[in-house]
């Protein structure tokens, strides 16, 4: 969902993600059976996000914003960039 929206398009998402633009636009659709809305409209001039899509999108950007942070922490804390030391 993060890909296609931002590009707004199939094609260019399954690029971004190393999938074919069929398999994309397949689990888009199976999203959107799964939620009962439609997430995207579909034009002439390509895509834009519904409503819904758009909520949807705000929840999710910012989870993978917080998995990201937390990722980088463990890695900071791994490397010993962080922490605490007690003697």
């Amino acid at each position: 969902l993060i890909a296609v929206s931002e590009t707004l398009n199939f094609t260019r998402a399954a690029e971004q993600l190393n999938l074919t633009q069929p398999a994309v636009s397949h689990h888009i659709k199976q999203l959107e059976e799964e939620l009962g809305v439609k997430i995207f409209i579909r034009d002439g001039n390509g895509l834009k996000l519904t409503p819904e899509g758009e909520r949807l999108y705000q929840h999710i950007r910012i989870a993978v914003e917080h998995i990201a942070a937390g990722e980088a922490e463990v890695a900071e804390s791994k490397s010993l960039q962080t922490g605490t030391v007690s003697v």
